[in-house]
């Protein structure tokens, strides 16, 4: 299920809000005690509210959308992330698509854009086919002067979700691309087909996020 959503978390002398919501349960039943945040407008903008009531410096919606194994955000996250953007969201991060998605700014005005990642992929998972064997890290930058906060910059890092047998089960470890990279030998067990794997996750997602 669902988290609930945080307005309260603070690091390093900021205030941040953490909401978080979905398009839908897949068909599953939501029951007490279950909470599922939807994607409901009227109520975002009540949090929203209560998030600026409460102090919040910097506001993150985490959102569940889009169309699985689509490689570019559709029509509805468009909407919505506008939505959540003019409504008062700082950064959105997207999930459900199973693969990466491009990352950009959205203007809300002349002066004012928002960061948004459409989709971050896949963590660990089971998905072995190629896109969805792998997904990105996002770290965003945030400066503070005064009471004026700015998203300094941002920075992704693609991982593959490597699987390989040890006795009698499946281990999934998440490599980071770049450390790989570097250092190869790091990894003594990633085969030759692993890394024909790994490095096209690599050119792939570099290429939906680059362009």
């Amino acid at each position: 299920m669902e988290k609930q959503s945080s307005v309260n978390d603070k690091k390093n002398g900021f205030n941040l809000a953490f909401l978080n919501y979905t398009y839908g349960t897949n068909g599953l039943f939501v029951q007490p005690p279950a909470i599922v945040n939807y994607m409901d407008t009227m109520q975002i903008a009540d949090d929203l509210a209560k998030c600026r009531m409460l102090g919040a410096d910097f506001i993150i919606a985490c959102v569940h959308w889009g169309e699985e194994y689509q490689n570019n955000e559709n029509a509805s996250q468009r909407q919505f992330a506008d939505f959540l953007a003019r409504t008062g969201c700082n950064l959105i991060v997207g999930s459900h698509p199973h693969v990466v998605q491009p990352i950009e700014k959205i203007a809300v005005d002349a002066a004012d854009s928002v960061l948004v990642a459409w989709s971050l992929g896949n963590f660990v998972s089971n998905q072995r086919w190629r896109t969805s064997d792998g997904g990105i890290m996002l770290e965003v930058i945030l400066t503070k002067n005064n009471s004026t906060i700015e998203l300094q910059s941002y920075k992704f890092e693609p991982f593959w979700v490597q699987r390989y047998p040890n006795k009698n089960a499946q281990i999934y470890r998440l490599i980071p691309i770049s450390n790989y990279l570097s250092n190869p030998e790091r990894y003594p067990n990633v085969t030759a087909e692993d890394e024909k794997k790994l490095l096209q996750f690599n050119t792939d997602t570099r290429g939906i996020i680059d362009n």
